[in-house]
This record gives structure tokens, sequence and C-alpha cells, in this order.
């Protein structure tokens, strides 16, 4: 149990922390990685017991975990020239369309570009204007134009 507080062992733990956060989805174990690479840096100065090394290597993982906390949460998202590449309903808000089929009990459809779309709004003849108000699902909704 006392290789629990050689420099080596945190050094080798934080390599391998890393290495794993390479490996794997997500960001977490760079944090702790970097908190077992600072256990070692002390444990190379200053000789210590397990239990004070456990308890550096805690304090310096909660510390880091908080830290990169703030430092991820601070990050903005990027800005993009195309915002609707995911949202093709949203890009449709505030367009005008004909109707393709009539509104009949709330229900009827438009044809945007080569695809047809299920609308729902008050009735209305088939080749009626209407504007996209919103999006449900997959449903777009209109109201007269």
């Amino acid at each position: 149990m006392q290789f629990l507080a050689t420099y080596w062992f945190w050094l080798g733990a934080g390599l391998l922390l890393l290495t794993l956060e390479a490996l794997l989805p997500g960001v977490f174990l760079i944090w702790l990685g970097l908190a077992a690479l600072a256990t070692g840096a002390v444990a190379l100065f200053i000789p210590m017991g397990v239990v004070s090394s456990l308890v550096l290597f805690a304090v310096l993982g909660l510390a880091s975990i908080l830290i990169g906390r703030r430092v991820q949460s601070g990050q903005k998202t990027e800005v993009t020239d195309a915002p609707f590449l995911n949202d093709r309903g949203g890009a449709m808000i505030g367009k005008v369309y004909a109707l393709e089929s009539a509104i009949v009990g709330g229900a009827g459809s438009v044809r945007i570009g080569d695809s047809v779309w299920r609308v729902a709004g008050t009735d209305g003849a088939a080749g009626t204007l209407v504007k996209i108000t919103g999006i449900d699902g997959s449903t777009l909704l209109v109201e007269a134009a």
C-alpha cells in the first residue's frame, strides 16, 4: 500500500488517465489525470504517506473538476453561416407557400421544393397562400397569408 505515496505511481496514474481521456468520449478524466500529475509532482519534492497523498489527490481532483466545469461552461457556441442546417422546419418559419391540397378539418399539405409537408391550420382551398408560423413535430403550423 506504500506504493500509493510514491511520485512515480501518481505520475503513471496521471498519464494513464490522460491516455484514457484520449480514447474515451467525454471530458472528465483529463481533470483527474491533471490532479494525479500534480500529486506526483508534489510527492517528488515532499515525501508523504499514503493517506496524505490520497487526501492531496482528492483535494486537487475536486479543485481541477470545479475549474474544468467553469472553463467549459464559459465556452461560447460557434456562430455558423447555416443556422438551420439540421432544422429544416425552423428554416421555413415565416415563409409563404401555396397549399398543395386543401386544409380540411385542420389538416392539409404544401409542396416545398421536391417534398410535400403536412400542415395544420384553419380550413382553406388548394392553391391558397399560407404563411408558416411554427412547427409541431413534422407538421407545419400555418395561417392565411
